[in-house]
């Protein structure tokens, strides 16, 4: 079997590069092409100038070489043959940073005639040119006829002869003889010049390079931001859809058929399948809702009937036909609770308006737990209940109310200890409860408000929807109800909170006052004088703190 193929890695600088946004992966290229041109062309041109710099110093001392040899002259001195060179250097240099220097052939030697800088060492005739310190060094060699004291040239010559006869003098003129005399000047100049010349030249190209990059990147990075812009409206447009689930937005559009104005036209077309899709959704949602709320009542009337009718039959049979009645009986309250939950939950979803009003939430709890009193066999049951009345619907509030604190007896042990608490907590009201049972799993907490999750499936008893209906009464009252341990440690109990409304200001309540100070003005004096939360155990003890008023429960 050949061995697979790995598909090469991708280079550093391109992994860097799809980290960065488009808009500045297009500015970073730009910049680096336009860089890299900008590059090329300053060595260009800087290697270019700095050789005409170059050029122009050599041309330069050339020509200083050529006016040289047209002014300067050798004038005798004395009869004793010393010269003499005429104009003085100085007075033909006059260029900072330059020296000079002339010599003359003396025989095989050579005597130095002129300076304009004795403190610089230019070298003697035959050294070759160089730098010298910092002084570039160039030299030439031109003959210049000789002239008398009084600046003639000279013509005559005179000379010995060895003959047999001995050494005889001769002489003679010509004014067509020319005697001449090789000197060679050398000149050394600054180099300092050129140099700084070559710097500053070199410096402005590598500040045009470099802004010329920076502007690229700007320019880049606005031209990138530019084309984006249709990008970004898409996704405000696409962040809004998701934040209000408006199907009905629509992507904006472009005058410029492009790639761009392409993507926000299929991105439409797919909102739009999407709205109809949804609109098929919703509608048969709508309709299945509406079935169930629909069959859910008139599911209702015929239940009773039977209900009755099998309490009569219980009570007026015995034996085996009694079990058989009460068995039937147990099934038929079971199916009308079933039912009612579904025709509830059936008109939350549905989002029908129910009566709203003041309710006294304390008192609804109160009724609730009365509702529940068969059920509670050796479980104890612990209010702390602050007075809170809030706008809702009481049938919701009572049935969110009856669920929690039924599913807390059904799912803990006998002998637990049930605590319920109300109070207003600044904008919203809070609703508590909790017990000390073996709680709830980690697993299980996520969909336990879900329709139709049970823990402990159909033995557990429950029809999997009344925390359904607590979390769907909790958010048609402005809240939500979240699950945790009571005890976080060791994952023990289970804690129900619900938040609902603000409160309303109590009936009792100053003018004026808020919620702190309405439940402040109906606290009862029990409370106030630190007496201790209303126990109630398996008989229930009903107290309203708001009037103080204890009333046993019925049974």
């Amino acid at each position: 079997m050949p061995p697979r193929r790995t598909a090469p890695k991708r280079g550093l600088l391109l992994r860097w590069l799809d980290r960065l946004p488009i808009r500045w992966r297009i500015a970073t290229i730009t910049a680096t092409l336009v860089g890299g041109i900008l590059l090329v062309f300053a060595v260009a041109i800087g290697g270019f100038v700095a050789d005409r710099v170059q050029n122009d110093f050599r041309t330069q001392t050339a020509a200083r070489f050529d006016t040289l040899q047209q002014r300067l002259r050798i004038r005798g001195v004395d009869s004793l043959g010393r010269i003499a060179l005429e104009p003085r250097l100085g007075s033909i240099n006059s260029e900072p940073g330059t020296v000079m220097t002339a010599w003359a052939r003396n025989g095989q030697d050579w005597t130095l005639l002129q300076s304009t800088d004795p403190r610089v060492d230019l070298g003697r005739p035959g050294d070759p040119d160089d730098e010298i310190g910092d002084y570039r060094v160039e030299s030439r060699r031109f003959e210049l006829p000789l002239r008398d004291a009084s600046g003639r040239p000279i013509s005559e010559a005179t000379g010995q002869l060895q003959t047999g006869l001995g050494p005889s003098t001769f002489s003679f003129q010509d004014s067509r003889l020319r005697f001449t005399s090789t000197v060679e000047v050398r000149i050394g100049r600054s180099y300092a010049a050129v140099e700084r010349t070559t710097h500053r030249i070199w410096t402005a190209l590598a500040l045009g390079v470099l802004g010329g990059t920076l502007l690229a990147l700007v320019g880049g990075l606005a031209l990138g931001t530019r084309a984006m812009r249709p990008v970004r409206r898409m996704t405000g447009t696409a962040r809004h859809i998701a934040r209000t689930r408006n199907l009905g937005a629509k992507m904006p559009t472009s005058k410029v058929h492009d790639e761009i104005a392409e993507l926000g036209g299929t991105l439409q077309d797919m909102l739009d399948e999407l709205a109809a899709a949804q609109a098929r959704v919703d509608g048969t949602l709508q309709r299945q809702r509406e079935f169930v709320a629909d069959a859910s009542h008139e599911l209702r009337t015929p239940l009773t009937a039977v209900q009755a009718n099998l309490e009569l039959l219980a009570l007026s049979t015995e034996g085996d036909d009694r079990e058989a009645a009460e068995s039937a009986l147990r099934s038929a309250r079971r199916m009308r609770r079933l039912v009612a939950d579904l025709l509830l939950l059936a008109r939350m979803d549905a989002a029908r308006d129910a009566t709203r009003e003041p309710v006294d939430l304390d008192r609804a709890i109160l009724e609730a737990v009365d509702e529940l009193e068969p059920q509670m066999g050796e479980h104890e049951v612990e209010l702390d209940l602050e007075p809170v009345t809030i706008d809702g619907a009481r049938d919701e509030l009572v049935r969110m109310v009856a669920n929690l604190v039924g599913n807390a007896l059904r799912h803990t042990p006998a002998g637990t200890e049930i605590r319920v608490r109300l109070r207003p907590a600044g904008r919203h009201t809070e609703f508590v409860v909790e017990d000390d049972g073996p709680g709830i799993p980690a697993d299980l907490r996520a969909r336990v408000f879900e329709r139709f999750v049970r823990r402990g499936g159909e033995a557990a008893g429950s029809t999997g929807i009344g925390l359904a209906i607590v979390r769907a009464a909790a958010q048609r009252h402005g809240g939500d109800v979240r699950v945790e341990p009571t005890d976080p440690a060791t994952g023990r109990g289970a804690r129900f909170v619900v938040t609902l409304a603000p409160p309303l200001p109590r009936a009792d309540a100053p003018d004026g006052a808020g919620p702190e100070d309405a439940a402040a003005a109906t606290a009862p004096a029990g409370a106030a004088a630190g007496r201790p939360p209303l126990r109630v155990g398996g008989r229930i003890r009903r107290r309203l703190r708001g009037d103080g008023d204890d009333r046993p429960a019925d049974g």
